[in-house]
């Protein structure tokens, strides 16, 4: 496949998040085997500066960024732009692979040979409960654009080649949808990063706690926090050195008011740490002094956070619905609750807390899972297939 030229595009490669890490390790191994551009028009350095040194040739394009309220006003004005600044660039390559609204709609606009990937129909366009749960100005950008972008949304789906999505979820949910069947890819977890680390100084600071980690992005009800806030209490009724570590708050002091009015009024406030976006090198440090992760998510396609700590050997917690079963196996390497039960959930974090064996024992098979199903090399080979299909038809 050397002779072989592959086109990625990617509206953003801002924050270093689950979609962006996805995206870099699939093209970084697609471009051991091929020519990969990508196509991109907003980046930050530090960002694009990581696909550059992976072999991705990372190209900025002038136009208005979809983060802009701008975009979504003049949608059909943005959608001719992107394809006349793009189309002659794509014309040179036997393959496009596009990721998500609006990059799915462009690339199959301007090419005959497309694969789509989708990390769920979006949630910005789609899912209510995400869209009420973002900030404010996020929050009207997704309801004022949302009705024509679905439009463009479907019409680039049933058009593209190959859809590949990151769960049989995500699937399904995506053929209801869009009407088409696509290819699972599960995102992978580096288990060369995520692994047992203990930081002399974090161990020492929660020697003393049972510690709960779980991850809430921007606090949208999606993530499940206020769940979580909740079963507290009765957590700490079993288990009274139970200590609730919040990762990855990114800014939405609307919805983390509301989250810290309810740990108060429930008198679990003094057990949570609000903690900032933590980077990936040091993440493994804040797993392996957890003893359970837990993510009540509603729905969701992915729970990259219960696989990290999978990694790390921390068993998981989570509800019924969205991508639970392919998350964890239950009784195996965590445990899942039906959904909205606050006394199971309770129970089962309390019951992975207080059994120190089973823990252990359920950390051990957590990591073996993560090593043999959330493997980038496995997804990866995938996609290089469809890409060598498709070249050949």
């Amino acid at each position: 496949m050397r002779n072989v030229k592959v086109g990625w595009l990617h509206e953003h490669l801002l924050l270093w998040d689950g979609g962006i890490r996805y995206v870099y390790e699939l093209a970084r191994r697609l471009a051991r085997e091929a020519d990969v551009a990508l196509y991109t028009v907003d980046s930050l350095p530090d960002v694009a500066r990581r696909f550059e040194e992976a072999g991705v040739n990372v190209v900025q394009v002038p136009l208005l960024s979809a983060n802009r309220l701008g975009f979504w006003l003049t949608l059909p004005h943005q959608m001719n732009s992107r394809r006349s600044k793009l189309g002659q660039a794509l014309d040179s390559c036997d393959v496009v692979v596009s990721s998500s609204f609006p990059m799915n709609y462009v690339a199959t606009a301007c090419h005959p040979t497309t694969i789509g990937v989708y990390f769920e129909p979006p949630a910005f366009l789609y899912d209510i409960d995400y869209i009420g749960g973002l900030p404010l100005v996020q929050r009207i950008v997704a309801r004022l654009g949302g009705c024509l972008a679905r439009k463009y949304d479907i019409a680039a789906a049933r058009r593209a080649t190959e859809m590949v999505t990151i769960t049989h979820f995500a699937a399904d949910s995506g053929e209801r949808t869009y009407g088409r069947i696509a290819h699972v890819l599960y995102p992978g977890v580096d288990t060369t990063i995520f692994g047992r680390r203990h930081d002399g100084g974090l161990r020492e600071r929660y020697a003393n706690h049972s510690v709960i980690l779980h991850s809430a992005s921007y606090f949208t009800p999606v993530k499940g926090t206020h769940f979580l806030i909740k079963a507290l209490p009765l957590i700490a009724e079993k288990v009274p050195d139970a200590r609730l570590l919040i990762l990855n708050c990114k800014r939405n002091d609307r919805v983390k008011a509301r989250l810290v009015s309810q740990a108060l009024r429930l008198g679990v406030l003094d057990r949570i740490e609000f903690l900032p976006f933590i980077q990936e090198e040091l993440l493994p440090s804040y797993y392996s002094v957890a003893k359970v992760v837990v993510q009540p998510s509603i729905n969701e396609s992915f729970r990259l956070s219960l696989q990290e700590g999978a990694a790390c050997e921390v068993p998981g917690v989570c509800f019924t619905g969205g991508s639970a079963e392919e998350d964890i196996a239950d009784g195996v390497t965590g445990l899942i609750v039906p959904f909205g039960n606050i006394a199971g959930l309770s129970g089962a974090v309390a019951k992975v807390l207080t059994d120190d064996d089973r823990r252990e024992t359920m950390g051990k098979a957590a990591r073996e899972r993560v090593q043999r199903q959330f493997n980038w090399d496995v997804s990866a080979g995938t996609l290089c297939r469809l890409v060598r299909q498709l070249v050949a038809t």
